[in-house]
């Protein structure tokens, strides 16, 4: 799920859809695209799912938000690694205006 979420994420920050479009048709358009380091995402659910995808999100430079049912100081331990705070379900409507993609 972790490598679904990483790939529907890059598919439009870097308009994977026009670049296939456009090798199909034969056409060279040389554009910017959005950059995921520095990218903000919001990941609803500080369980198994959630806590991989935040760590593969958090590997390729991007700012992640982890939001559970009730806020922890520490999320724990995963695969090694450390989540780091998990933030209140009630925290989230103000985290919304704040986040680029939401999980």
């Amino acid at each position: 799920m972790a490598e679904f979420v990483l790939a529907s994420i890059l598919l439009r920050a870097k308009d994977m859809r026009r670049s296939i479009e456009n090798q199909r048709s034969g056409v060279w358009d040389k554009r910017s695209t959005l950059p995921l380091q520095g990218r903000r995402a919001a990941v609803i659910g500080a369980g198994g799912v959630g806590a991989r995808i935040a760590l593969l999100l958090r590997a390729v430079g991007m700012e992640i938000d982890i939001v559970g049912r009730t806020p922890r100081i520490d999320g724990g331990l995963v695969d090694g690694c450390t989540l780091g705070p998990v933030r209140g379900i009630d925290e989230l409507p103000q985290l919304l205006p704040e986040i680029d993609d939401l999980v």
